[in-house]
């Protein structure tokens, strides 16, 4: 897969989110390497320090692929 310009990263940028019939927030994004990271950090401190964001964070470590 060819990796996309700058240009063409904005171009294809997305975000959408909602609430489910719980509460909970349900989020799909396409973000730039650089947003991503920003929107990835923000999660994380969110949820930091919670049980529920431990156990997050344990569960997006390992799902995540080496880089």
């Amino acid at each position: 897969m060819a990796k996309l310009s700058f240009s063409e990263q904005q171009a294809a940028r997305k975000l959408e989110y909602f609430q489910d019939e719980n509460g909970m927030w349900v989020f799909e994004a396409t973000l730039p390497p650089e947003a991503g990271a920003l929107v990835i950090r923000a999660i994380e401190a969110a949820v930091a320090g919670t049980q529920e964001g431990k156990q997050i964070q344990k569960r997006v470590s390992a799902e995540r692929p080496a880089v």
